[in-house]
Formats: C-alpha cells, structure tokens, sequence
C-alpha cells in the first residue's frame, strides 16, 4: 500500500446548506474524536473544508462521516495551488497507487489559477499513462473505472486524493433545537435518522408490544445510536399494552408517549415517522393537530424512497424496498 511521504488531511467537504454552520461542524468534529478516543494535532479551515490533521487519518475519516453537515470525506495531500506542483503531485500519488490492468479517471474541481481543470485532467491523465504504460494501465471514464484520483483547488492550495467517501449531507446535529422521534420498526428508524440528519438534536423513546420484538429493536437502535454523537446517551424504553395492531395505531400511541417526553425534558419538536405519500392525508392531519393542540411542533421526518432504500443499505436495515 503507498505511503504518502508529505503531510496528510482529513478533507471535509461541508454539504450546501451546512456552510453557514461551519463552526459547529467544527465542534462536532471534535467532538466524535474525543468520543472515538482518535487523538488529532489541529482542527483548521481552507474556506469552505475543514481540514484535520489526525494521527490516524483512516480511523479518523471513519469516525467523522457519522456526521450530518458533511457532503464528502477525503484523506488528501495538500499542495500549493500550481499547475505543476498539481500535475507532477498527481502523477505521483496516482501512479503509486495503481495497479496493473486497472483503469482509472481524473477529476479536478474547483478555483484553478491561470489554467482550465480540464487542462490539468488531460495533462495528469497523460503522464500517469506514460508511466504506468508497462502495467497496462488506462484510462476509464467517469461513469467506469477502478479507480478515481480526484484534485481539489482552493485559492490557494490544491488537495490530491485518491480517497473519496460520500456523505449524507444534511445539517451538524443541534442548529435545529431538540426533538423526540419514537422508534418501533425499521421505517420509524429511518425517520429518526432524517430527524437527525435535518439537525435536531434528538431524543430517543423506543417502543414495543411483545418481549420477542426486543431483540429486533435493539438492533435497530444499536445502529442508530453512533449517529446520535454523545458520550453517554439516556435511552426511555417503553412497553406498548393497549391499542389496535397495525403501524398507524403504533404511530397513534407512539405520538401519545412523544408528547408527554417532550413536556417532560423541554422539548420542542416531535418526530412523525408518516408521509402524506405513504399514508392517508386525513390520519396525517390529526396527527399534526394533536401535535398543535399540545402547542408541540410536528416534524413530517420521513425520508423518500430512494433514500430510505440508501440508508437501508448503508445502515444494514432490513428494509424492504419492494413492499
């Protein structure tokens, strides 16, 4: 595996509408390091990316695309923003990289200083041919290839990276207040997750009828609960004994237990794991007028298909995405 010789970053690529919320994500960072025990030398800015310096970049990237806020995480060397300096670095890194027989592609974004990104694609797709030409390395095209080396130029520096981890986006836990999102099954799951993902800081009340469904529900959570970024997280288990079977009497009850945690602890917002989509818009409304007649604010928190079928797969939730 190649080294990189030179000084490495964590890159984190701040998602579009967490950019004014940069400081936060900044503390939030800090915060899942502590949490993870992954010691780091300094948090910094580069306009919009925030760049850390870990001891252990791999596990420190690992540990900081559990947060929302994010749109991509690189493990990158930084460099001068020079043509050069950006197609020799490139070949470098891309040419120890790669292996014999893969195919590769060359992305370069960003503010470049007197010449085109596409330039500087074609120049470094050139010399990376040219030096892995006796390993039958070529080039691929960006929808195909093994591997991706991927340039990003700010005004003044340029981070080369073969490493690229995309993130869920959203806003850093907190900007939106609190709020309490029951969980029951794998659909209210995944609206808790949105409700995290929005950026409310989020109290759990998992719920179920029947000793046998422990044992799911535990999982469910298990995977939920990193998300969630606290040392130390306070977790209301409720039994459910009374009311029809069914999901919508589940999310009926479910709202009935969320009202009284949220008067409770002070909070304002309560998670509905419905969608006027999915359900009926009149079980819908009365929903969100018992939410508003107990002067609560309804969060309508669940996600649409193709996400819920992404966080299924991310997450390891047995969601059918058939049914």
């Amino acid at each position: 595996m190649y080294t990189m010789a030179t000084k490495s970053f964590v890159v984190v690529f701040t998602s579009l509408h967490a950019k004014k919320y940069i400081r936060t994500l900044i503390r939030c960072i800090k915060n899942v390091l502590k949490i993870e025990d992954e010691p780091y030398t300094s948090i910094c800015r580069d306009e919009h990316l925030i760049l850390v310096e870990a001891h252990d970049p791999v596990f420190a990237s690992s540990a900081i695309e559990r947060l929302y806020g994010i749109e991509k995480v690189l493990i990158a060397r930084q460099i001068k923003n020079d043509y050069n300096d950006i197609v020799e670095t490139a070949t470098e890194v891309g040419g120890n990289l790669l292996l014999g027989n893969e195919t590769f592609y060359v992305q370069v974004e960003g503010y470049s200083r007197g010449f085109l990104p596409k330039d500087a694609e074609m120049a470094i797709t050139s010399s990376i041919i040219e030096e892995k030409s006796s390993q039958n390395v070529r080039p691929g095209t960006q929808d195909r290839h093994d591997k991706l080396l991927y340039v990003y130029m700010t005004q003044s520096n340029a981070y080369i990276s073969i490493f690229e981890d995309k993130c869920f986006g959203g806003l850093p836990m907190g900007v939106q207040g609190k709020a309490v999102s029951c969980i029951f099954d794998e659909m209210s799951a995944m609206a808790c997750l949105e409700t995290i993902r929005m950026g409310y800081n989020t109290k759990i009340l998992a719920l179920y009828r029947k000793e046998s469904d422990l044992t799911n529900l535990a999982k469910i959570i298990n995977k939920i609960l990193p998300y969630l970024i606290h040392k130390k997280i306070q977790l209301t288990i409720h039994k459910v004994s009374s009311g029809g079977q069914g999901f919508l009497n589940m999310v009926i009850l479910a709202t009935e237990l969320a009202i009284n945690i949220a008067k409770d602890h002070n909070i304002s917002h309560i998670t509905l794991p419905i969608s006027r989509i999915i359900f009926p818009g009149l079980y819908v409304d009365k929903l969100l007028h018992r939410i508003y007649d107990a002067q609560l604010n309804p969060i309508l928190a669940l996600p649409d298909y193709e996400q819920m079928v992404a966080i299924s797969e991310r997450l390891n939730l047995p969601f059918n995405a058939e049914s």
